[in-house]
């Protein structure tokens, strides 16, 4: 064990008891998505397993947030007073497609989230961040959590914890 000296005093920088309580845990971890992919296998073929092609499934979600988005973005208008009938017209007028690319668009960026942590877990667990990869982790972890933050909030916002401004309201 490594000790560091600091003003007379010694602390120990690693310890043997969590660096196994990591490794156990990446190992169960890992035992568990290599049956999840024999299972996966068995029901989609090796070429289609889901779980292999994490990293194309969070993208594809992620152009179809894009698209969706900008979509969204066209007919919505960002005023503080016209931002309840802009939605109003997008989800009523529009039903055909406005009420569709809302409702993919939310549905999109939730699977988005989901894929990442599932990609990130998976990527970790089977040891492939390291080499040329590190930069792909080192800038990939803060943005899942960064991502994983702002759905949470929104989340909550959409869910009345914040006082939202209704028409009636402004009147």
């Amino acid at each position: 064990m490594r000790v560091a000296r600091y003003a007379d005093r010694e602390y120990a920088c690693n310890r043997p008891g969590i660096q196994q309580q990591v490794s156990s845990l990446r190992s169960t971890a890992k035992a568990a998505f290599e049956s999840a992919d024999k299972v996966f296998n068995r029901a989609f073929t090796p070429a289609w397993n889901p779980l292999v092609h994490l990293g194309t499934l969070g993208w594809f979600f992620y152009w179809i947030v894009i698209v969706s988005g900008i979509y969204l973005y066209i007919f919505f208008d960002t005023g503080m007073r016209q931002a309840y009938e802009s939605l109003e017209y997008i989800t009523n007028a529009q039903w055909y497609a406005g009420g569709i690319m809302r409702s993919l668009h939310r549905y999109a960026s939730d699977a988005l989230i989901i894929v990442m942590m599932l990609h990130l877990t998976r990527e970790f667990v089977m040891d492939r961040y390291r080499g040329a990869r590190w930069f792909a982790w080192f800038t990939g972890v803060p943005l899942t959590m960064v991502g994983v933050r702002l759905r949470h909030q929104w989340l909550l916002d959409g869910m009345g914890r914040t006082r939202p401004v209704h028409r009636h309201c402004l009147n």
